[in-house]
């Protein structure tokens, strides 16, 4: 079964700390959602723009086996 991993998006999150380990993850075959809490598009501190794959409160999360939590002023 594929691993699963569910990453937070906050407005003011880290993109070095969001970007590299979903990219990583990605590239080793795990499925990654991406989830924003209010808006799906998400400005990091730096300004770059993210577009989340959904809204967090549309993801069940008993179907995730980790959590990514990115640093920023949002954790």
């Amino acid at each position: 079964m594929k691993q699963r991993v569910l990453c937070l998006l906050i407005d003011g999150f880290e993109e070095i700390e969001t970007v590299t380990p979903v990219d990583i993850l990605r590239r080793a075959g795990v499925e990654v959602t991406i989830a924003s809490l209010k808006e799906k598009t998400v400005t990091g501190r730096c300004g770059m723009r993210l577009v989340a794959d959904a809204l967090l409160p549309d993801v069940d999360p008993a179907g995730f086996d980790l959590l990514l939590i990115p640093g920023g002023p949002g954790v």
